[in-house]
């Protein structure tokens, strides 16, 4: 039992050594490097932000979400 389970983390192992090997080979897994941001950037995206309006603004307090299924964005074919 004990070599049974051995054995399946050593595959689940090496599927997964595969998997992350051909992502990076075909390009989907990509690894960025962010910069840091010098404080009068970090200021002037904070501006930004607060002087800018919200879609949130024009929609009532009592207007929540629309049950699911019903409305004319609902996936399901009729």
């Amino acid at each position: 039992m004990k070599n049974q389970q051995q054995q399946i983390a050593i595959y689940m192992g090496l599927g997964a050594l595969i998997t992350i090997i051909l992502l990076l080979v075909m390009g989907r897994l990509r690894t960025e490097r962010y910069e840091a941001a010098t404080e009068q950037e970090l200021l002037d995206f904070l501006e930004e932000v607060e002087n800018s309006p919200t879609a949130t603004e024009d929609v009532p307090e009592n207007m929540g979400p629309a049950p699911m299924g019903e409305g004319d964005d609902s996936d399901e074919e009729e």
